[in-house]
């Protein structure tokens, strides 16, 4: 594995070799070439846990564990996707940019007292639990809003496990109804892994009942995604993976256009995501 270290976030990265491979090789067979009842008849004969976990519910949070944990690969193609494949990598590297993002907030908030941060569409909220343990306090406090329950169970769990037993609750409901949802005023909004599924509309409604609900100076934190990773043609007849792209410069757009400012950006070196967090005044 290759990794490319920026301000202290060790980012996963491709040799140029594997780079140039990928492109004039895989991408074109995988996206184009190889017909879909063809490949499908081939992928399913691997026993990689996160392909199967991604046919049956792609983007969901256990094949995004699966990605996370980047265990040790089972056949070549569980290789080939955990360890080679850019959407892969880039997805690893948007979890350090986040929770890195996260624990800076945290910090900076601590300083006027506890710390309260929404997660929508979070699932377990992997990002936020590992923040929190970064930021070394006690005095920060999650809640992870998600229509579908599936991962509370688990998160629950996950939460006990890194010592965050009673500051993370686990709440289901459209985060649209957030106000109802919460009995605090958060200092920190998180949706990261949802925007590529909503229409500019929807991002749009999120992002003005985050304006809200925030108070002065507090931050919503986001990200964009490209389709720089290669594979959208595959993800979409494959995976029935449908994914809304957004530049970070159309993000930055949404963010101006909901009343925030004060803007900071990091992006993934493999071009595929960025980390955006936009301030209210």
């Amino acid at each position: 594995m290759k990794y490319l270290e920026i301000d202290g976030i060790r980012y996963e990265t491709l040799s140029l070799f594997r780079k140039v491979f990928n492109r004039a090789v895989i991408n074109p067979l995988i996206n184009y070439i190889v017909p879909t009842k063809l490949l499908l008849n081939f992928l399913n004969k691997s026993k990689s846990p996160l392909l199967h976990e991604s046919i049956s519910r792609p983007g969901g949070w256990r094949a995004m564990k699966l990605c996370y944990e980047n265990g040790e690969p089972v056949d070549a193609v569980d290789k080939r996707i955990l360890k080679d494949a850019v959407l892969t990598l880039s997805a690893r590297n948007r979890r350090r940019m986040a929770v890195r993002v996260l624990k800076d907030l945290i910090q900076k908030y601590r300083v006027g007292g506890d710390v309260h941060i929404v997660g929508i569409g979070t699932g377990p909220g992997f990002n936020v639990l590992e923040a929190m343990v970064d930021a070394e306090t006690d005095r920060v406090f999650a809640y992870c809003i998600d229509e579908d329950s599936d991962a509370f169970s688990f998160g629950e769990k996950l939460a006990e496990q890194m010592g965050l037993k009673g500051r993370v609750r686990y709440i289901t409901g459209n985060a649209i109804n957030l106000e109802g949802l919460l009995e605090v005023v958060p200092h920190v909004v998180k949706m990261v892994g949802i925007l590529e599924y909503l229409t500019d509309d929807q991002v749009m409604e999120l992002l003005r009942m985050s304006h809200r609900i925030l108070p002065p100076g507090g931050s919503v934190l986001v990200n964009s995604i490209t389709a720089h990773h290669g594979v959208d043609r595959y993800l979409r007849r494959v995976f029935n993976w449908h994914l809304n792209y957004r530049s970070p410069r159309k993000i930055l757009s949404l963010f101006e256009e909901s009343g925030f400012s004060d803007f900071h950006l990091r992006q993934d070196p493999l071009g595929v995501y960025a980390i955006l967090v936009g301030s209210k005044n």
